[in-house]
């Protein structure tokens, strides 16, 4: 079964970005590396004034892992120009900002080079959806717009070579009209179910640690780590109120699309034995449980999983928890008319209802074991409320609550 998530599409026009910095002899994310001078910040900041005065770029290393200038500014800003002239919270639309662009390319090119920089919460309106509610959209400054698309332009090599080949939207050389190629190929080739779906509010829940760890996973310098995660947390001005949810990506941010798919690439090799998948399986849940163990107060101790018999209190409060939840989640799926032994994930097998299975996993840790970490740290259980292991090392609660 092929299952198509379709977010949208992104190109990016090469030419145009050629023609832009072709003049000025681009060098590092824009162009092919030259060798650089060994001009200091102060000496490529006093000569700000006149940057064509020698051609080059006067590359400034180590700051972004890449040659960065001046010049990847004004690229950026030109490509920013050309898509919108939309102004941000602070009124300022492209028109109005070419006048001062280049004073205000220096500043923030100093901004940046000294660290103080920080972006502005984005402007935000609400667009209607066909399929009913609506879309929250965000317009950031043109100044921080300009940073978001050089963010784009240094990271888009690096992001790109972790993609697979059937993902389209928002790379750069890839359309919709690719998709629909592949997609032809795909389905008369063979008899094919194709499913289109759509990830309600995937743009509105994206967990930000998993994609900052994402990024460094990649290897980038930690200072674009961190320029991107200002962006993520610069928030969102709708109707005069300030938000800032603490998930989530701006949709509308030049950053949104390329992150967006980061998130969504596969975290797992992937792998033609079920065995081996079986062991990533084992690995997830063994520094799951470790990470469990950490969170848990003194005397109590949780070194790992054991469910028949369970060796420990903590086990013990894991195996009754996890029992009750299979018994609400059979009640539920009955109630509503489904076959409880007919799942996806796990076999059917006699006497084991494979769909429970396949539902409750994603209830264990937020119904079972956060209240098992509540009664453990708040001291509302304590190890005395235990038996001592039994001829079989059993343990189970002796307490009625």
């Amino acid at each position: 079964m092929w299952i198509i998530c379709w977010v949208g599409a992104g190109l990016l026009d090469s030419s145009l970005l050629a023609g832009i910095v072709g003049k000025t002899r681009p060098c590092g994310i824009f162009g092919k590396t030259r060798p650089h001078n060994s001009n200091t910040l102060r000496n490529a900041l006093r000569n700000r004034s006149n940057p064509q005065q020698d051609g080059n770029c006067n590359p400034l290393l180590g700051i972004f892992n890449v040659d960065f200038s001046y010049w990847h500014l004004l690229a950026a800003w030109h490509l920013v120009r050309t898509r919108s002239n939309a102004a941000g919270i602070d009124g300022l639309t492209c028109e109005l900002f070419a006048p001062v662009v280049e004073e205000q390319l220096h500043l923030l090119f100093r901004d940046l080079m000294h660290s103080r920089y920080f972006p502005k919460p984005a402007k935000g309106f609400h667009i209607p959806k066909k399929s009913g509610g609506h879309r929250s959209i965000g317009i950031s400054t043109v100044r921080d717009r300009i940073v978001q698309r050089f963010l784009l332009q240094s990271l888009n090599p690096v992001i790109d070579e972790v993609f697979s080949d059937t993902c389209y939207a928002y790379r750069p050389g890839y359309s919709a009209g690719m998709a629909v190629a592949h997609l032809s190929e795909i389905y008369t080739a063979q008899p094919t179910w194709i499913v289109k779906a759509d990830i309600e509010k995937f743009f509105d829940n994206l967990s930000w640690p998993l994609l900052l760890t994402d990024l460094e996973r990649l290897q980038i310098a930690p200072v674009q780590v961190e320029l991107v995660e200002q962006q993520l947390k610069a928030g969102i001005v709708i109707s005069g109120r300030y938000f800032n949810p603490g998930k989530g990506v701006v949709q509308g941010n030049i950053l949104s699309g390329a992150l967006a798919n980061l998130y969504l690439t596969e975290k797992v090799p992937a792998t033609e034995s079920i065995d081996v998948l079986f062991g990533y399986e084992g690995q997830g849940a063994h520094v799951y449980f470790q990470a469990f163990g950490s969170l848990l107060n003194e005397p109590f101790v949780f070194e790992k999983r054991t469910g028949r018999p369970p060796t420990d209190p903590v086990n013990s409060m894991m195996s009754l928890g996890y029992t009750l939840l299979h018994q609400n989640i059979f009640s539920l799926v009955q109630a509503v008319g489904l076959h409880p032994h007919f799942g996806n994930l796990h076999v059917p097998r006699k006497n084991h209802p494979a769909l429970i299975s396949d539902l409750i996993e994603e209830f264990r840790a937020p119904v079972v074991d956060s209240l098992v970490a509540y009664l453990v740290n708040s001291s509302i259980l304590t190890l005395e409320d235990f038996t001592p292991p039994d001829g079989r090392g059993g343990c189970i609660c002796s307490r009625m609550l």
